[in-house]
């Protein structure tokens, strides 16, 4: 994500210079401004995906782990 970002920002400080005419931003940079956007969303998507495996990770090893505690309760 951060290196999206330094590459977004370039690309912004490019953009500027076309603040006053936005029709005359050139086609090359209008495609790696979209690229760069649907990066940054195909990056959150994937981020987003690990982060809910993770918490099943989590809760199945909490629930597996309640299960252990009752049973070693149980042996003498």
């Amino acid at each position: 994500m951060q290196a999206i970002a330094a590459e977004r920002k370039t690309l912004d400080k490019e953009l500027e210079f076309y603040s006053k005419s936005p029709d005359k931003v050139p086609f090359k940079l209008r495609t790696l401004i979209k690229n760069s956007t649907e990066n940054e969303a195909i990056a959150r998507r994937y981020l987003d995906n690990q982060n809910k495996e993770l918490a099943a990770l989590h809760k199945r090893f909490d629930d597996e782990a309640a299960l252990l505690a009752t049973v070693w309760k149980k042996v003498p």
